[in-house]
């Protein structure tokens, strides 16, 4: 653990009784190979069904892919250049695009298969999505899988590398610089592969226990 010599001079003990604790992880083993004993419950975006979404795009009816870098990426300036660029490489693909960007960004024109909103409940957009492109954060990408769709991660900062090579190595989703995700979208829409292997792990995160087990214990 890289943070234990500083907890260690702080606290004296201290990662040998964090060892000992309980572990408790809404990732599911595919994601999260822990090499010490985990209890994982089941993630709540399972059970949430989706609301029908308005007609952003009349008479379209191209995979829909949604398109996020959360809620905090956008109050970075330097954001900014990373959603252009995403947007114009999904642009001048042959999908529907819902980009949510969590706080004001000026964007610019946006391609007219390309639609913004700050804000939408994920869980309306992921039970139509056919993919999601993302920065890998926790809560996006369990979501996805939840619903068995599969990803293209473009880490940011964070735990979004760690993600994102989970997820690849899963063999839900694959990894693409956001200048590349055009190309890594193909790739998913084109292998059924990815699909199904989303799916795999949507069916093990509905297998596992609800959280209100591990409150009650």
């Amino acid at each position: 653990m890289l943070a234990a010599p500083a907890l260690e001079s702080t606290a004296p003990g201290i990662v040998e009784r964090i060892a000992a604790s309980r572990y408790i992880t809404c990732f599911p083993d595919s994601l999260d190979h822990a090499p010490f004993g985990v209890e994982r419950y089941r993630d709540p975006a399972v059970a949430t069904p989706s609301q029908a979404l308005p007609d952003w795009w009349p008479g379209a009816d191209s995979p829909l892919v949604y398109l996020s870098f959360g809620s905090v990426a956008a109050a970075f300036a330097s954001a900014a250049e990373a959603y252009r660029t995403a947007v114009e490489q999904l642009g001048s693909l042959d999908v529907r695009v819902l980009l949510t960007l969590g706080r004001d960004l000026e964007l610019g024109p946006v391609p007219p298969n390309v639609h913004v909103e700050h804000w939408v409940p994920q869980a309306d957009i992921l039970g139509h999505a056919e993919a999601v492109v993302c920065h890998g954060g926790s809560g996006t990408t369990l979501g996805a899988l939840a619903y068995g769709v599969p990803l293209v991660i473009s880490p940011l900062f964070a735990d979004q590398p760690l993600n994102a090579v989970a997820v690849a190595l899963a063999g839900a989703g694959a990894v693409a610089a956001v200048d590349e995700i055009g190309a890594g979208l193909e790739r998913i829409l084109g292998d059924e592969r990815f699909r199904s292997a989303a799916e795999r792990v949507a069916a093990e995160m509905r297998g596992l226990p609800p959280a209100v087990d591990f409150l009650a214990a």
